[in-house]
């Protein structure tokens, strides 16, 4: 009785904060004279609740004028009655779900609800808040000014804070294969190789993420926040990291944990990158065999068998949709 209790209760702590932003906040927006060049995309993925306290940081920290975008399935319930201080992309995700060889586990497609975002996108800039992540007041204050001084700049890093740990996540690498978060305390150990932002929360220059064709849905969801870093920076874009924008992890994402795909992409994305930087990546037989005597019997020969794969396959490109054509056909 009292976890029911304590659910409504939240239900109307989120209903009372969401209230007040809808009936305060779109009017500041519409009082702003000043064209915003910014949007935030919050794909609607996972557990409501989780999404609704994001949706909250979101709408309480943003700039006037600020739209933002919720990609989300057609089946998706607006409890708060959102529609005027947010923009609901309706998309039907059952073509998007998949499953491989190794799992019968559908994926999470938050890669393709953010692209449909940004193609529905009128901004110079677009932001991508993954629910579970905060956004902190200011966050968008010294992205805005990094943009405007440095056209370079396709990709700006925040900090990501979570709860109990001082040491911030300031990005992501893939120096050996594995992808891993790139800490405040050690960030001088990464300077030398490429980091990006994590899939919870980045900012990016929205001309240079259509240039290169978006998100990656054919690779893991897990890992196509290191593939679009990469194909920025192979595209000739710079990424920044940034103290001054800051954010928060409360949640981690319920991401499909398909070992043989995200070790077969993991691999893949490795050796496009040591390609890139123009050194030389090889598998190693002795490792991989000692990992599969440590594995045998642990039912995780699926990751091995993914990192084989990866070692002599081809990294798969973003799938050209409709909306590529017709950006095609408006730039022409």
């Amino acid at each position: 009785m009292s976890c029911c209790c304590e659910f409504y209760e939240r239900k109307r702590f989120l209903w009372s904060k969401l209230s007040c932003i809808g009936l305060f906040r779109f009017h500041a927006c519409h009082l702003n004279s000043a064209v915003n060049k910014s949007a935030i995309i919050v794909p609607a993925i996972g557990d409501q609740q989780v999404v609704d306290e994001t949706l909250i940081s979101v709408l309480e920290n943003r700039p006037n004028g600020t739209r933002v975008l919720v990609p989300c399935d057609v089946d998706y319930e607006d409890q708060y009655d959102l529609a005027d201080e947010v923009d609901f992309l309706r998309c039907d995700l059952s073509r998007e779900l998949g499953s491989s060889m190794w799992t019968k586990r559908p994926m999470i497609a938050w890669t393709s609800l953010a692209n449909e975002a940004l193609y529905s996108a009128q901004h110079s800039y677009v932001g991508l808040v993954l629910p579970g992540a905060s956004m902190l007041p200011g966050s968008m204050d010294a992205v805005t000014e990094v943009f405007e001084s440095r056209p370079d700049v396709a990709s700006i890093v925040p900090m990501l804070f979570e709860p109990d740990n001082e040491d911030a996540t300031v990005g992501v690498a893939m120096p050996s294969g594995t992808r891993v978060a790139v800490m405040q305390s050690r960030q001088d150990r990464f300077d030398a190789q490429l980091v990006g932002a994590t899939l919870m929360a980045g900012f990016y220059r929205t001309s240079a993420l259509l240039d290169i064709g978006g998100w990656n849905t054919n690779v893991h969801t897990q890992v196509a926040d290191i593939d679009l870093s990469m194909r920025l920076y192979e595209a000739g874009y710079e990424i920044q990291r940034t103290p001054f924008s800051r954010m928060e992890l409360n949640v981690h994402p319920d991401l499909n944990f398909d070992r043989y795909r995200l070790n077969r992409d993991s691999q893949l994305i490795h050796r496009q990158i040591r390609r890139i930087e123009g050194k030389a990546s090889r598998l190693r037989p002795l490792r991989l065999f000692g990992e599969f005597l440590a594995n045998l019997g642990s039912g995780s020969l699926s990751g091995l068998m993914g990192r084989v794969s990866g070692a002599y396959g081809k990294l798969p490109s973003p799938t050209r949709t409709s909306q590529h054509d017709q950006l095609d056909r408006l730039a022409a």
